[in-house]
């Protein structure tokens, strides 16, 4: 299956609530094209001079893509953000606030997809896609959780570590914090959503089912983790006995502060307002939701009637 092939066949627009009605955060719609949403935030925090910290975002978007979300940045004049030039990116204006964007805060994204199918679904099961793991980030997560940090600074190549390396050899730990936690937390989160991924299509018994079945929350893995199915547990359990963990490992010492704790995810969310257009399908996800896990199950089924 591919898709992607230019920006212009992924088109993805988050959908939003902001309070406008003033404030000292000037809410910002951008639009960018074959940009990732760090990289762009991190162009903009340099050219206003901002802490990045300091602008607020809902969510990571595809870089293939046009994609249009919102970011907030606090205190500043307007005409600082008309007058920026940034590469295949727009900004617009459309309103101030009294509180900051912040991640999660979207309801979900609209899709438009090039991707030619006579099939509709109403719902999916609500896997992580492609993007939460990149090429190395599970792997990468994987190596921290293990204490294997020598091997997780080479395999994130990062010219931070490198040069913090050079000076104070040996010291992994240190490296690693080089760069910004968000970051470190997105490996371990990464690995996180591999074992769910698994888990849940051993608990399926498939990887996708074409008639919807009950919902029940699947919990992320952690020291502390819930288990409310005992097949569930024993998913788990069988699943990190053949990775070579047990619970305890995911308190990571080494940097506590990336220790990841319990949370749960849906194992089915409603695809919702979903239409065929010539070649292209549109529809609307909850956040937290992967349209390429919708692409996936469409291609599995496409000779279904």
């Amino acid at each position: 299956m591919q898709i992607k092939e230019r920006p212009e066949d992924f088109i993805v627009e988050e959908i939003i609530k902001l309070d406008c009605s003033g404030g000292d955060y000037i809410y910002v719609k951008l639009t960018k094209t074959d940009k990732n949403t760090v990289d762009v935030i991190e162009e903009i925090s340099k050219k206003l001079r901002i802490p990045f910290s300091k602008i607020g975002f809902a969510g990571n978007k595809d870089k293939i893509a046009i994609t249009i979300q919102y970011i907030s940045i606090p205190n500043i004049k307007e005409e600082k953000i008309q007058n920026l030039k940034l590469t295949d990116v727009v900004l617009e204006i459309v309103g101030r606030g009294n509180k900051p964007i912040y991640l999660g805060m979207l309801e979900g994204n609209k899709f438009k997809i090039k991707f030619e199918t006579k099939h509709k679904i109403d719902f999916i099961e609500n896997y992580f896609g492609p993007q939460r793991f990149s090429k190395n980030n599970h792997i990468i997560g994987k190596l921290i959780i293990q204490n294997r940090l020598e091997e997780a600074c080479e395999l994130i190549k990062e010219k931070k570590i490198n040069s913090f390396l050079k000076i104070h050899k040996n010291n992994f730990v240190s490296a690693l914090l080089q760069i910004r936690k968000k970051r470190l937390l997105l490996y371990i989160h990464a690995y996180q959503s591999y074992l769910w991924n698994k888990v849940v299509e051993g608990y399926l018994g498939c990887k996708f089912v074409d008639k919807r079945i009950e919902n029940v929350e699947i919990p992320m893995i952690s020291f502390d983790i819930e288990f409310k199915d005992p097949k569930i547990k024993e998913s788990y359990l069988r699943l990190l006995k053949e990775e070579g963990f047990n619970l305890k490992d995911f308190i990571i010492r080494s940097i506590p502060e990336i220790t990841p704790t319990c949370s749960f995810r849906d194992l089915i969310v409603d695809v919702k307002e979903f239409q065929i257009d010539g070649e292209y399908v549109s529809f609307f996800l909850p956040k937290g939701a992967y349209a390429t896990v919708v692409l996936e199950k469409l291609e599995t089924f496409k000779n279904s009637p």
